[in-house]
């Protein structure tokens, strides 16, 4: 056609087409329908004019402008290459298209050694998975190895060659030896199932186990024996054990070591429902530890009253005392520390006399035998003695007692010994808590020797005689050089804080006994020594 051979296209304009005469595209109503269509299908399909599929698009339109009645003439490409480049990096650096038709930034490769060794020590995901590949293949490959490599074992007294795993488990398969497997048990020893305990029981190098997966090395020696028997699985609840108590030695002090109580469990199986009791652990027994004072060579002598106090005598005994500058120990009942009793009290302590308890009513309800009351019976009269005490002084009462007439038995030391930190016994009795002439009471004080106990009384009867003979004998045996104790200063007295050693006899009652073997002889009336107290008749 003629007029439009001059006429060329450009599809990377703006409105998708351009023409070099302007004037030839006015003219030509058919390249503009053209133009317009190929610039609405560029947008409705989201392509820019910069786009690569825009600038094909707008070449192959080109090709086909001579039919619109332009020929004669070459269309023109209308961008460079260059351009096309730059325009493209343009939109990869920030031009936000989000288009089929955006294009993906390239990182450029590493070229110097430096970025080379930079991106070798960069962690990614591929090089995790070829390291953990690597070690897998050479744990394998020593697992592999090991497992070739066999070891000579000695079973049951013959050599065992072993490959692949070498457990018990197969170096008793090896051996054929014919070991039969325990039994499941009840708790009482009932068979549940035949074969269903351990397989079997091994020495491995003289150590226990009955573990089939137990790894053995070169060299080792195996004794395989029959299975044990397997006890079925429980339920259980613990409870204590009370722990007993033991004495030891003889003397008139007596301490305590604390014991532990033991445990038990109530076990009831899962399976055969059945209920057994089973000691799991042992207790260990509380001891009291008998000895006498070690007072060295120095004469003291501790006078203990008991049974007090009394309005009748403990007064009396006080004056004495007090005239022959004289410490005591009165272990009082705590029944009777009430209205002018409390006076009595005050004053001894005040006077520097040691106020220690002799229980609450020295077990009147079993008639002064302590022996016969319950654990909790006989720690409440300890507590409600000491408390009745305390009451008085408005002090903390000694922890010193005399817990009735007699030494306690081992069932009853268990409820003392929590209370208190020494029984004190004698070494020496006057025996006045039975009728005993005042010249009787005077030849048991006078036979008194260094770090005796002297047991009296100053209630729970008529002590007209003990009061007697007190005022005879304290002043002549303070000529003797004796002096009069409380059963703190006696204890504290022993040297190098040796209060009390353990004794297999009494040697400070050995003098006591011929003493009042003969005031016995000459009375009629009965006298004990030692420790062991008497049968205390007063109320």
């Amino acid at each position: 056609m003629k007029g439009a051979r001059g006429l060329s296209f450009n599809f990377g304009c703006d409105d998708g087409v351009s023409y070099n005469n302007a004037n030839a595209f006015e003219r030509n109503p058919l390249a503009q329908r053209r133009g317009q269509q190929n610039t609405e299908r560029t947008r409705f399909i989201g392509l820019d004019e910069a786009s690569p599929r825009a600038s094909n698009r707008a070449e192959r339109a080109s090709r086909r402008s001579p039919r619109a009645g332009t020929s004669g003439q070459a269309p023109s490409p209308g961008t460079s290459r260059g351009e096309r480049s730059e325009r493209n990096a343009g939109r990869a650096g920030g031009s936000g298209n989000t288009g089929r038709g955006s294009s993906r930034t390239r990182t450029q490769a590493p070229q110097t050694p430096e970025e080379l060794r930079k991106a070798w020590y960069q962690p990614t995901f591929g090089k995790v998975v070829l390291i953990a590949i690597a070690l897998a293949v050479i744990v394998f490959a020593a697992q592999l190895c090991s497992s070739a490599t066999p070891i000579r074992v000695t079973v049951n007294g013959s050599f065992y060659d072993l490959r692949g795993a070498k457990t018990l488990e197969v170096a008793l398969k090896e051996s054929g030896l014919p070991i039969n497997p325990g039994d499941l048990i009840s708790l009482n020893g009932a068979v549940l199932k035949r074969g269903d305990g351990d397989p079997f029981s091994a020495t491995v190098n003289g150590e226990e186990t009955a573990d089939p997966d137990f790894k053995l090395r070169n060299g080792d020696t195996i004794t395989f024996v029959d299975g044990k028997d397997v006890v079925e699985p429980y339920d259980y609840v613990e409870s204590p054990v009370p722990c007993g108590a033991s004495i030891v030695g003889l003397g008139a002090i007596h301490t305590f070591t604390a014991g532990t109580d033991g445990v038990k469990e109530l076990r009831t199986g899962k399976i055969s429902g059945e209920s057994v009791e089973k000691q799991t652990v042992d207790p260990v027994d509380l001891i009291e530890t008998r000895s006498d004072p070690n007072v060295g060579d120095r004469k003291v002598i501790a006078l203990t009253f008991d049974d007090g106090p009394s309005l009748l005598y403990t007064e009396q005994v006080l004056d004495v005392l007090a005239q022959n500058n004289a410490k005591a120990t009165f272990f009082c009942r705590g029944d009777a520390i009430i209205g002018q009793g409390i006076d009595l009290v005050k004053r001894a302590y005040s006077e520097g006399h040691q106020i220690c308890t002799h229980s609450y009513d020295n077990g009147v309800s079993v008639n002064g035998d302590m022996s016969l009351l319950t654990q909790e019976e006989l720690s409440s009269e300890v507590t409600q003695g000491m408390q009745a005490i305390s009451d008085a002084l408005g002090v903390v009462p000694s922890k010193y007692a005399r817990i009735g007439s007699e030494d306690l038995p081992e069932t009853a030391i268990a409820a003392v010994a929590p209370l208190i930190d020494a029984e004190i016994g004698w070494t020496l009795d006057t025996g006045d808590w039975v009728y005993m002439a005042e010249d009787d009471i005077y030849d048991v004080l006078m036979s008194a020797k260094p770090g005796a106990i002297v047991r009296m009384h100053d209630g729970g009867g008529n002590q007209e005689a003990t009061v007697g003979a007190l005022k005879r004998a304290l002043p002549k045996l303070a000529k003797q050089g004796y002096e009069f104790v409380t059963i703190d200063e006696l204890i504290g007295s022993s040297p190098a804080g040796d209060a009390a050693q353990p004794t297999q006899g009494s040697p400070a009652a050995e003098p006591a006994q011929t003493a009042q073997s003969s005031a016995t002889a000459e009375s009629g009336q009965p006298a004990q020594s030692g420790s062991t107290g008497d049968s205390d008749q007063t109320a």
